[in-house]
């Protein structure tokens, strides 16, 4: 069992066009920036998701990115899918993107 969080992109159709992961409990950073407490089932994630406004995505990761759980990860590197995502999908998109995360 282990704590993974996905992030998606989500299209028209709300399929998921594009996505970053991290693998790891980070002292529950991703669950706190994104409101999910309840989505932690102690050894992992309980496998829930839910869509969220592209407001909600750039708060959520920038407080995950900007943690100190993130900072003094023992994997620094573990961290550069969800800032390339981030980057790429998030910072400058539409606020009428919408973003799907799931922890499990």
């Amino acid at each position: 069992m282990s704590h993974d969080f996905v992030i998606g992109l989500l299209d028209d159709d709300e399929e998921t066009k594009a996505q970053a992961a991290f693998f790891g409990y980070a002292e529950a950073v991703f669950y706190r920036a994104f409101g999910a407490e309840s989505f932690n089932a102690g050894v992992s994630g309980n496998g829930e998701s839910k869509v969220i406004t592209h407001a909600e995505a750039k708060d959520g990761l920038l407080f995950a990115i900007n943690s100190d759980a993130i900072a003094n990860y023992p994997d620094r590197s573990r961290i550069d899918d969800v800032r390339n995502f981030y980057e790429e999908h998030v910072k400058n998109a539409d606020s009428s993107e919408k973003f799907i995360v799931w922890f499990g």
